[in-house]
C-alpha cells in the first residue's frame, strides 16, 4: 500500500514537471534593424549651367599684346603691325597698334616703305564664355612714307569687321577684313577705298 502511494506520488511529480515545462517558452529575440543605405545626393545645379558660367575669352580689365599681318596694297596702311589692345568692358576693347608698311608696285624703280600708327576700337559680341567672338572694328591711323622724296603724310580712316577665336582667356587667333580711305596731307587728295584682309594674334595678361 506504501509502495503504490510512492508510485502515484512519483508519477503526479513528472506530469506535473512537464506541464510546467510547456507552459514556460523562452523569449524570441527580436532581429536587429537594417540601416538603411544614405541617400544618393544629387546636385542641385546642371552641368550645363556651371560649364555655361565658365570664362572663356579675355574680358573687363585684361590686357592684351598683339601682332597682325594685313594684306596691304598701300604703304599708308600696315603691312605688319604690333600693338596692345584692352576691354574696358566685356565687350568693347581699345587698341593701339604701330606697324611697318611697304609696296612694291614696280620693283626696285618704284618702292615704297613706311610706318604708321593707329587707335581705334573692336565692339565685340556674345559674351565671355564663349570661345568665338565676331566683332566690328574702326581705326584711325597717320602714315609717313620713308623713302618717297616729298615725304607723304597720310590720314588713314578704316572699318570693318571679324572674328577673335580664344584658345583660352589668355590667347587668341583673329581674323579682320578692314576697308580703308586713306588721305593724303600734302596733296590734299583722297585715295580709293582699299580692302585690306589680316590675321593676327594676341597674348592677354
Amino acid at each position: 500500500m506504501i509502495r503504490w502511494a510512492l508510485v502515484s506520488a512519483v508519477l503526479a511529480t513528472s506530469a506535473f514537471a512537464q506541464e510546467i515545462g510547456s507552459e514556460i517558452q523562452p523569449a524570441e529575440t527580436a532581429p536587429a534593424p537594417v540601416e538603411a543605405a544614405p541617400a544618393r545626393v544629387v546636385p542641385t545645379r546642371p552641368v550645363a549651367a556651371a560649364l555655361a558660367s565658365t570664362q572663356l575669352s579675355a574680358g573687363a580689365g585684361t590686357l592684351g599684346i598683339r601682332a597682325t599681318f594685313f594684306g596691304s596694297p598701300s604703304p599708308n596702311l600696315p603691312t605688319a603691325a604690333v600693338g596692345v589692345g584692352f576691354f574696358i568692358t566685356d565687350l568693347l576693347k581699345l587698341t593701339l597698334d604701330a606697324g611697318a608698311a611697304a609696296s612694291f608696285p614696280q620693283y626696285p624703280q618704284n618702292t615704297s616703305v613706311g610706318f604708321t600708327i593707329a587707335a581705334g576700337a573692336d565692339l565685340m559680341f556674345r559674351k565671355t564664355t564663349d570661345s568665338v567672338r565676331p566683332f566690328v572694328t574702326a581705326q584711325v591711323g597717320f602714315g609717313k612714307l620713308l623713302t618717297d622724296k616729298n615725304d607723304d603724310f597720310a590720314l588713314v580712316v578704316n572699318a570693318g569687321g571679324g572674328g577673335e577665336y580664344f584658345f583660352s582667356q589668355y590667347f587668341s587667333m583673329n581674323v579682320r577684313a578692314l576697308f580703308a580711305l586713306p588721305i593724303n596731307f600734302r596733296s590734299g587728295t583722297i585715295g580709293l577705298l582699299l580692302f585690306t584682309p589680316g590675321v593676327g594674334a594676341t597674348v592677354y595678361f
